[in-house]
């Protein structure tokens, strides 16, 4: 009888701990994705800054190439910014990406902003 009892033990502790480590492994890298998410967004967030100063910075804000499609590497990741004008409107544009760490590819997030050139307006 001791022995049956020892082996249901032995049982449900196997099963409890294989379903911690299943747990603790799906948290790390749902935590590691959701930092490439923040990093991402962060370099995004970069380059719409970068696009903002190249405009402010353009001696001629009402030419079409006056903030040109430009990629940086920064902090482990890329940034991509441009703009595009439309009338006296830029949307301006800033691209986030970062190696993704649970799959192949990357972690890509966007950040947009409109300027109107002539004003001291932001969007």
């Amino acid at each position: 009888m001791a022995l049956i009892v020892a082996l249901g033990v032995s049982v449900v502790l196997g099963i409890t701990g294989t379903t911690a480590v299943a747990y603790s492994t799906q948290n790390q890298t749902s935590s590691a994705r959701s930092k490439a998410d923040r990093a991402a967004q962060s370099l995004a967030e970069a380059g719409l800054a970068h696009a903002y100063s190249t405009l402010f910075q353009s001696g001629t804000p009402t030419m079409p190439n006056a903030v040109p499609d430009t990629t940086i590497p920064m902090n482990n990741g890329t940034v991509r910014y441009y703009g595009v004008l439309s009338g006296q409107t830029w949307t301006l544009v800033g691209v986030g990406k970062v190696p993704n760490p649970g799959a192949p590819g990357e972690v890509v997030r966007t950040a947009r902003g409109k300027a109107t050139v002539g004003s001291a307006q932001q969007g």
